[in-house]
């Protein structure tokens, strides 16, 4: 099993639950962020933090555990939702990659939580 141990985490407050939300940032979306350009990287910066005022904006729910952020450009964000108040942060993209990018997600989303079922 592969080991995606987060680098970075943010907390924020979904303003319809009144509950607070960590966000969790795991190695390959921040490998990802880390390369796209300054005005991009402030678009998803804003993006994430719509998510403490409880707005997700266009998304797709791709399965029970799996959520997919959109923009009109393309861009594309993966997401968890994990009931102890997380939201796992997985992988970035585009819609050009986006069948390899969901298998992606989806194999990251299915480690992570096998990983955090045993601690």
């Amino acid at each position: 099993m592969r080991k995606y141990l987060p680098k970075s985490t943010i907390n924020c407050t979904l303003a319809k639950e009144k509950e607070v939300y960590k966000l969790i940032l795991l190695r390959p979306f921040e490998l990802w962020f880390q390369k796209q350009q300054t005005k991009e990287q402030l678009q998803i910066v804003q993006r994430l933090q719509m998510l403490s005022q409880g707005h997700l904006g266009l998304y797709k729910i791709l399965d029970k555990n799996l959520l997919e952020l959109k923009w009109k450009n393309g861009r594309r964000v993966y997401l968890s939702f994990i009931p102890e108040s997380k939201i796992v942060v997985l992988l970035g993209g585009n819609k050009n990659g986006q069948d390899k990018d969901i298998r992606s997600a989806q194999t990251l989303c299915k480690d992570y939580h096998k990983q955090n079922q045993k601690n």
